[in-house]
């Protein structure tokens, strides 16, 4: 009796276990999109929205150093924004808004899981679980590529952050996660 209630209950514990990962709202990767969107980050990077500003300047130059690479970051001022630029990452933020930190970060590279030139039908299927909102890409939505043409744009929110993937002839060009309050769309 003993072993068919141990039995009974090893089943009940499989059972409860599997249910839990049913509803998972993760890439294929298990990198979980709206825990680290509402951080304001995006997983490859360790910088996040709101983040200081002169500490992510220092924060570059210190790699820079490090690595032995002069350019290892660009920082662009426009009239009313500022572009600090890697590699693979462009930070923004709104003259006026210093304070406030980090408002867009950018990536080219792909993220959340999602390789560079991913279709969408891969993100949209993935992100089923989120309610996302597909449209061709606006002027602001892609200011961040020189030529923009059959572009779409894939807006998902989480919290108080916006999440855009942007899709050039249906390949993933770019990953946009900003903060609506201090980054204007």
């Amino acid at each position: 009796m003993k072993k068919l209630f141990a039995v009974g209950l090893c089943l009940m514990l499989v059972c409860a276990l599997t249910a839990c990962g049913r509803d998972a709202k993760k890439p294929e990767d298990g990198l979980d999109v709206a825990y680290f969107a509402k951080l304001g980050q995006i997983p490859e990077t360790e910088y996040r929205l709101g983040m200081d500003i002169e500490k992510l300047k220092a924060d570059l130059s210190a790699k820079a150093e490090e690595a032995g690479e002069e350019g290892f970051y660009d920082l662009t001022e426009g009239e009313q924004t500022v572009r600090i630029s890697t590699d693979q990452y462009s930070f923004y933020y709104e003259k006026g808004h210093e304070e406030k930190g980090i408002a867009c970060i950018v990536c080219l590279d792909g993220g959340f899981g999602f390789p560079q030139n991913s279709v969408t039908v891969e993100v949209t299927e993935q992100l089923s679980a989120y309610e996302g909102k597909e449209h061709p890409a606006t002027e602001e939505e892609t200011f961040f590529l020189p030529f923009a043409q059959d572009t779409t744009c894939i807006s998902y929110t989480f919290g108080e952050y916006v999440l855009n993937f942007v899709f050039q002839e249906n390949a993933l060009c770019g990953i946009v996660l900003y903060d609506p309050q201090y980054w204007a769309m």
